[in-house]
């Protein structure tokens, strides 16, 4: 009988449990150019992997309107466990070194800078290995979504 009541409060107790969601692991190693290309096409946003001026293979795409290029880090053979998002814009009127300290000081996300040209810099840095997920990926892209309209508002982009 005390078989019968643990196995019943067992099934009900399983029954009424909330589901946990899994997610869905980038695979080991991290990501390559590829698979990112793949997930930005998968949200319907534009992707291009290509070759930059320098001759390092990026992905490229545009979100709210800004160009950007996603770079890879920390890569063995393709796969790699770091990214970065990366929009540039040509000189601005508010892109002033003063306005640079200011964003970095309150924002979290994109570290701001002037290169030599004083084009304004936004860039956000991601690792996606070890231990990295597909909605982790989602979530990135929605902070730099919100992150660049606020930066191109910001600095008058």
């Amino acid at each position: 009988m005390r078989t019968l009541v643990a196995s019943g409060a067992l099934a009900l107790i399983l029954f009424i449990a909330p589901q946990v969601a899994s997610a869905r692991d980038l695979p080991s190693g991290g990501v390559t150019r590829e698979d990112v290309a793949d997930w930005l096409r998968g949200r319907g946003m534009t992707a291009n992997v290509h070759n930059d001026d320098r001759g390092e293979r990026i992905v490229s795409s545009n979100i709210a309107g800004v160009n950007f290029d996603i770079y890879f880090y920390a890569c063995s053979q393709d796969r790699c466990a770091s990214i970065q998002y990366a929009a540039g814009w040509t000189p601005l009127a508010q892109g002033t070194q003063a306005n640079i300290n200011a964003w970095n000081k309150d924002k979290r996300y994109i570290r701001a800078y002037l290169d030599g040209s004083n084009n304004v810099w936004g860039e956000y840095d991601i690792d996606v290995s070890p231990g990295g997920t597909w909605e982790q990926m989602d979530a990135s892209m929605e902070r730099w979504r919100s992150q660049v309209a606020q930066f191109k508002s910001y600095f008058g982009g």
